[in-house]
């Protein structure tokens, strides 16, 4: 999310920029949801063998959209 908050900041529109999500701790919520992450993920093996599989998928990855929102607490 601070990626993005960032790409509005210096008005760049976020639709000219891929986002992917590395699937650890709570970034793996938001990657079961698209679809994936629900196995381990090992980065850091011999050769990073993982980490280019993981690349080679987002390569050939399809476009999901989301929302972007946030909520904003008003005190009276």
């Amino acid at each position: 999310m601070w990626v993005v908050s960032e790409l509005f900041n210096y008005k760049i529109d976020p639709y000219k920029i891929p986002l992917g999500v590395l699937p650890f701790g709570t970034g793996n919520d938001f990657s079961q949801y698209l679809g994936w992450g629900k196995e381990k993920t090992i980065t850091l093996d011999s050769n990073f063998k993982s980490l280019k599989r993981l690349i080679r998928r987002w390569v050939v990855a399809r476009r999901v959209d989301f929302d972007i929102w946030d909520v904003k607490a008003t005190v009276y």
